[in-house]
C-alpha cells in the first residue's frame, strides 16, 4: 500500500536564466536547458503533478497575491532580445480551481493576501515550463513575493502552502541562485558565487541539523559569504525561502541537483523530495 509520503510531490527551486536565453539555444544556458528538459523525467516520473504552483523571482506585490485569471497569455517581461523572444507561444493552462484551495491555505495560516485576475505568465514561469512541460499540459498558477522580500514571511508562505504536496501539486520556486547583473561572464565570478553557495549547501543539505536551525541561518542570509555580491538585491534568490518553506515535514532537508555556468556564474538548483 502506498504511504502519503509515497505519494508527495516534490519540490524544487530551478534558475530560470537569462529572460528567454535558455529556449532560445544560448550557448551560455547549454547545460541548463538540457537539466531542465530532462528534469521532469528524472525527478517527477513516479508521480506526474496534476498542477503546478509557481513563486516567481519577477512578479512583487505588497502582499502575497494570486493568479486567480482564467488566461493564458504570456507577459514578456524582458529586453532587447531578437524578434523570436516576443513571439513565443505556450499554450499553458490557467488553475483557478488550485487558485481557491491556495487561497484556503494561507486563510487557515493567516496569512493576508489577494488575487489578481489579469496577470500573465512572466517569463519566470513559462521560460522554465516550456522546458520542464514543453506541450504546456499542467494547469498552472503564479504566486506573488512579497514586497519588502522578507526571508521569514517567504518561508512561513511555503510552510503555509506544504499540503499542497500531497495534493499533486508540484510546487515551484524560479530565481536564481546567483544574481548579479554585473557579475555574470566576469574573471572573479565563481570567486563569487562558490563560497555562497557552499553556504546554500551546507544549509539546504545536511541531515544533521534540525529545521528551525536551518531556517534561522537561511534568514540570515545577508551574513554569508559574498552574499550582496552573489544578490544586489535578493529577489532572485527569495523563491528559495518559500520552497523550504514546503519542507517543514522533512526538516528542510533538500538536495543539490543541479550545481554548473549559467550565463558565466555558478548557479544551483534543488528539490525537496520527503
Amino acid at each position: 500500500m502506498s504511504t502519503t509520503n509515497e505519494k508527495r510531490i516534490p519540490s524544487a527551486f530551478v534558475p530560470h536564466g537569462g529572460g528567454p536565453l535558455p529556449i532560445l539555444g544560448d550557448r551560455a544556458h547549454k547545460t541548463l536547458t538540457a537539466w531542465l528538459s530532462n528534469f521532469v523525467s528524472t525527478h517527477l516520473s513516479r508521480n506526474k503533478p496534476t498542477s503546478c504552483l509557481i513563486i516567481s523571482a519577477h512578479w512583487e506585490a505588497p502582499v502575497t497575491t494570486l493568479q486567480t485569471g482564467d488566461t493564458s497569455s504570456l507577459y514578456y517581461d524582458y529586453y532587447g532580445f531578437p524578434k523570436e523572444a516576443y513571439n513565443l507561444n505556450y499554450p499553458l493552462k490557467p488553475a483557478p480551481e488550485l487558485a481557491k484551495r491556495v487561497a484556503g491555505l494561507l486563510d487557515k495560516a493567516g496569512i493576508q493576501h489577494k488575487s489578481d485576475s489579469e496577470r500573465g505568465f512572466d517569463h519566470g514561469v513559462f521560460i522554465p515550463m516550456m522546458l520542464l512541460f514543453p506541450d504546456g499540459d499542467i494547469p498552472t498558477m503564479q504566486i506573488s513575493l512579497v514586497g519588502g522580500l522578507d526571508p521569514e514571511v517567504h518561508i512561513k508562505l511555503g510552510e503555509a502552502l506544504a499540503p499542497l504536496r500531497d495534493e499533486g501539486v508540484f510546487i515551484l520556486g524560479s530565481g536564481m541562485s546567483y544574481h548579479n547583473m554585473r557579475g555574470f561572464g566576469s574573471a572573479d565570478a565563481n570567486d563569487v558565487s562558490i563560497p555562497f553557495h557552499k553556504y546554500l549547501r551546507d544549509v539546504l543539505t545536511d541531515d544533521g541539523k534540525p529545521y528551525e536551525e536551518k531556517k534561522d541561518k537561511l534568514v540570515g542570509w545577508k551574513s554569508a559569504p559574498r552574499a550582496r555580491d552573489n544578490h544586489p538585491r535578493e529577489e532572485h534568490l527569495i523563491p528559495l525561502m518559500t520552497i523550504f518553506g514546503t519542507a517543514k515535514g522533512s526538516q528542510g532537508r533538500g538536495q543539490e541537483v543541479f550545481f554548473d555556468d549559467v550565463a558565466g556564474a555558478k548557479c544551483a538548483g534543488y528539490i525537496f523530495e520527503e
